[in-house]
């Protein structure tokens, strides 16, 4: 079956990281809004989950050996959060099927602006036993300023414990989960993550839930990550169901990624991730499709370093039933079933310690067309203020 849907290349490449993986983990020895959400218009709607935007480093860090490091780990009670603003502006325009004033059935072209100001407040409460167990819970408050229907009041959004014992790395609630970069999945998960091997040769398993209510779905995320001098790699396969609601949006998804990237030097990276992906949307079948997307990163940057910064340039090809829930201020689900392909560059800069601005720009088209929709386009641009208290 997955010979079927993949193609042969795309499991054989996925077969040596993971056996690539499996044999530097020593058999397992080694221990280890959107911006544009819920428009009433003729646009489809976003999907039914939210990007993490930024994960905490225990989200983050899923290789099962305690890193070395020279900060003492505080044991007990421990209390941080932050506070983002977010202002987004997106255009969009295309052609769809509308009734003209002669009564007549035609391809009409229309436009739409789209304004976003939100306000996200989150706290994090965290205990710490020791330098492989701890507990961390935390609530946000996510309020949408120009629309206070689309505004999520507190809620818990990460409820979790995190171990090592005694080769592996337990991960077991309500957490954040973030693959390579976020262009299938970034996302909170309810379930269960269990990692082997050290950082620069990992495999992890997740089995559990995304979304909520009608759009709950179960799955399981399968991946695996290398390093080896100046190139890593990494291979994904997920594969989540609705099994109570067959017409709900993307009710099944089958995607499967493999990503290559270099290191120039230790400030310039550039990699490449294919994708492939079948599902089914509101019970509709979504054939299998391929894509890809190209990345070149510059620098990096620290919170607590002012004038330190990060720039990513993108070129994006991706199918429509590849994305789960992406990690772009923009917004894929405009495109329905018909793929969506442009550029997308972010800058990201610590104006002062502990506050990252932000500034994302997309442009972003179909690059097929669906029965009675065409020649579909958005313009976002977005930035956003985040502080850590």
């Amino acid at each position: 079956m997955l010979r079927k849907l993949f193609g042969e290349q795309f499991l054989i490449a996925f077969t040596a990281v993971l056996t690539s993986t499996l044999v530097g983990t020593a058999c397992f020895a080694a221990p280890a809004g959107p911006m544009a959400t819920g428009h009433k218009g003729s646009t489809p709607g976003p999907g039914p989950t939210e990007k993490v935007d930024d994960l905490l480093f225990e989200e983050v860090n899923t290789a099962s050996q305690p890193q070395a490091t020279a900060t003492k780990v505080h044991h007990g009670l421990a209390m941080e959060g932050n506070l983002r603003y977010l202002y987004g502006q997106g255009h969009f325009e295309g052609s769809r099927l509308a009734r003209t004033a002669g009564g007549k059935y035609a391809m009409v072209p229309f436009k739409e602006l789209m304004i976003m100001q939100a306000l996200r407040t989150r706290l994090y409460a965290n205990y710490i036993f020791d330098e492989n167990w701890k507990i961390i819970t935390g609530v946000e408050d996510n309020r949408v300023l120009n629309d206070q229907s689309q505004t999520s009041t507190i809620h818990i959004f990460r409820a979790f414990a995190e171990g090592t014992y005694p080769h592996a790395k337990y991960r077991v609630g309500r957490f954040g989960y973030k693959v390579e970069d976020g262009n299938t999945l970034d996302t909170t998960v309810d379930g269960i993550r269990v990692g082997f091997g050290p950082g620069e040769s990992r495999v992890s398993v997740f089995w559990g839930r995304l979304g909520s209510e009608a759009n709950r779905r179960e799955g399981v995320i399968i991946d695996a990550y290398k390093e080896w001098k100046k190139w890593y790699a990494s291979a994904s396969y997920f594969n989540f169901r609705n099994q109570a609601y067959d017409n709900s949006a993307w009710n099944k998804q089958e995607v499967f990624s493999e990503s290559l990237n270099y290191r120039f030097t230790s400030d310039i990276s550039t990699g490449i991730e294919f994708l492939q992906a079948s599902g089914s949307d509101k019970n509709v079948e979504v054939g299998y499709d391929r894509g890809f997307v190209c990345a070149l990163r510059y620098k990096n940057y620290d919170y607590k370093k002012p004038g330190s910064y990060r720039v990513q340039l993108r070129y994006y090809r991706e199918p429509a039933s590849a994305v789960i829930t992406h990690t772009m201020n923009a917004w894929p689900g405009y495109f329905r079933h018909m793929g969506f392909e442009g550029v997308g560059v972010c800058l990201e800069y610590v104006v002062f310690k502990g506050g990252l601005l932000t500034v994302e720009g997309y442009d972003l088209c179909n690059y097929r067309d669906q029965q009675y929709l065409a020649d579909f386009h958005q313009k976002v641009l977005g930035a956003t203020l985040t502080v850590g208290f």
